[in-house]
């Protein structure tokens, strides 16, 4: 019986070293899991402050090279008061850089960082900002003519715009009012009153299908709507700031003319050559009759900056108007994008 015990003890004693052994064994494994999780979560946070520092820097890059180019605008202002395109060229000379609104890419040196800037003029396309901003846009339905359904589809939309402005309630013969919205599920429309930002448009059913953003994320089709306080400026549609559908509308020409037009204005702006060896007489007659090619005092400054070549960049869109001096009230904010 003695000899019997004493094995059971053996027995008992190996199985217990062997749990033991399972249990060590498990703990090891998740201290590794343990202290892995935490190196890998600790490399993921330290690159996401790295992103996130230098998207930091980009934006405070952006914002100051912005200012500069504020001054250096101005100063342009000073040297060269006559702001109309002489002789349709944009540099006076080799060795002067011209700040002018004609859309041109020019880099920037802030604080030892590259800055890719453009300056265009805020006159970019039609003013929408009226109690009646539909009879504003009922002449770009003549750009489909030959197509009735895109035609009718125009309509619509222009007929949603009317009612989505006017104080009233009755509902235009294709129109919306606020039952109608409600059952898209788009509630507290329509506004019933003018429009506060041009983006805002896009609430309006079929805008989608003939306004699109630019390649800068604007809806440059239309000039920025002032904010409250603000002045509201009148100009005439800048040329050079003006996109395929605005010359499409004024020109009275196809979209392939319209596109013919900014790859010649394009070219333009990447060469030495004067206007004139781009464009015939009279297209330049045309263009001069329903575009201005003088600035109008208000701009749009896009920047874009990067802390360095392989991180991410952010790029700025400010609007607004610039003096040749500054006064009291300073330069006036139009718009203050930061993307």
């Amino acid at each position: 019986m003695k000899y019997r015990n004493s094995i059971f003890i053996k027995e008992a004693a190996a199985d217990n070293k062997g749990a033991a052994l399972i249990v060590v064994l498990c703990f090891l494994v998740l201290v590794g899991l343990i202290t892995s999780s935490a190196v890998v979560i600790s490399q993921i946070n330290a690159k996401s402050l790295k992103v996130n520092a230098d998207r930091t820097y980009a934006a405070y890059i952006a914002e100051g090279a912005a200012a500069r180019l504020q001054w250096l605008i101005m100063s342009d202002q000073t040297k060269f008061s006559d702001r109309n395109f002489h002789n349709f060229r944009t540099d006076q000379d080799d060795e002067q850089v011209r700040y002018l609104a004609d859309g041109k890419t020019k880099n920037i040196k802030y604080y030892n960082t590259n800055t890719h800037v453009k300056v265009f003029d805020m006159a970019s396309g039609i003013d929408i900002s009226g109690s009646n901003p539909s009879r504003k846009l009922k002449s770009m339905a003549q750009m489909y003519d030959n197509d009735d359904e895109e035609k009718d589809e125009f309509e619509i939309f222009l007929d949603c715009l009317k009612d989505y402005t006017d104080r009233n309630d009755f509902i235009q013969l294709k129109g919306m009012e606020e039952d109608d919205y409600e059952n898209l599920n788009i509630p507290n429309l329509p506004r019933n009153s003018k429009l506060e930002y041009r983006e805002e448009i896009l609430f309006i059913p079929n805008a989608k299908l003939f306004f699109k953003p630019d390649k800068f994320g604007r809806m440059s089709v239309f000039n920025v709507i002032p904010p409250k306080g603000l002045p509201k400026f009148n100009s005439k549609i800048n040329f050079f700031s003006a996109d395929k559908y605005i010359i499409m509308d004024k020109c009275k020409v196809d979209s392939e003319e319209a596109e013919e037009i900014i790859e010649n204005r394009n070219n333009w702006l990447n060469s030495d050559k004067a206007f004139s060896d781009f464009f015939e007489p009279d297209t330049i007659g045309m263009l001069k009759r329903y575009f201005s090619f003088k600035e109008s005092g208000f701009y749009t400054l896009i920047v874009k900056s990067s802390y360095d070549k392989v991180s991410p960049s952010r790029m700025l869109i400010v609007s607004l108007k610039i003096s040749k001096a500054i006064n009291t009230n300073g330069n006036q904010y139009y718009q203050y994008v930061l993307y």
